[in-house]
């Protein structure tokens, strides 16, 4: 497959937080997906989605949502969720940066909850609650009931629930601090998650629970190489 990138003109003069879809093969669940990132009340948001060499109908789906110009497509040679997702980081423009996997999705004001917090409190990184969802039930995986500012490392460690529930997906990370850490996910491995939410837990110098918006992490019987390398309890 030839490397192709879509950029539509985002008109917003200020983008506030780049989300970064890695896909493969989700046609079952990427319009679910998109349309919770594209119904979010904080509008300054550009959506990176990176196809990663789907071969299902992913690109056909994907397709449907570009007439929204806050809608960056990159088509590239299968190379591993940790190879997408760092190519979205290349690209990505705001001055927050968030993850989200294809077949989850999130509550609609996930991202006004989480940039106001993080710009109120000036924090490298904010975190929300987590639910993980199967089709006949769901069960907190991380439950924040309060907004809770953290500074020492021994804090953020237990606030973020490390390494237990080691995910990139549920916050938001200050873009200025990603480039000064250099960070990027490790590619041609499973459990890259595990690095390299420890490389941002180690070197943050705060981090903020935000209360009452959640992130929907589904558990399914699908192919996607993102959700196969994740822990099904």
């Amino acid at each position: 497959m030839q490397n192709i990138e879509f950029v539509n003109q985002i008109k917003c003069k200020e983008i506030k937080v780049s989300v970064i879809v890695p896909v493969y093969n989700v046609e079952k669940y990427i319009k679910r997906a998109l349309t919770s990132l594209v119904e979010q009340t904080l509008k300054e948001i550009e959506i990176i989605v990176v196809n990663d060499g789907s071969k299902d109908n992913s690109k056909n789906i994907i397709e449907e949502f570009l007439s929204d110009s806050r809608i960056i497509y990159i088509e590239q040679e299968n190379k591993g969720t940790g190879a997408a997702r760092n190519k979205g980081l290349s690209c990505a423009k705001g001055e927050y940066v968030s993850f989200l996997d294809p077949d989850d999705y999130i509550d609609e004001d996930f991202y006004e909850k989480l940039y106001l917090a993080a710009k109120k409190h000036y924090t490298d990184v904010a975190a929300a609650s987590i639910i993980r969802k199967r089709e006949t039930f769901e069960k907190w995986r991380i439950h924040y009931t309060k907004t809770s500012f953290y500074t020492k490392r021994e804090d953020i460690l237990n606030a973020a629930k490390y390494p237990e529930q080691s995910y990139v997906w549920n916050k938001i990370y200050k873009k200025s601090f990603l480039d000064s850490i250099k960070f990027k996910f490790q590619e041609g491995v499973f459990y890259e998650d595990i690095v390299a939410t420890l490389n941002v837990l180690i070197n943050c110098s705060n981090f903020v629970t935000i209360p009452d918006t959640n992130y929907y992490y589904m558990v399914n019987d699908g192919n996607s190489v993102v959700k196969s390398k994740k822990t099904v309890e």
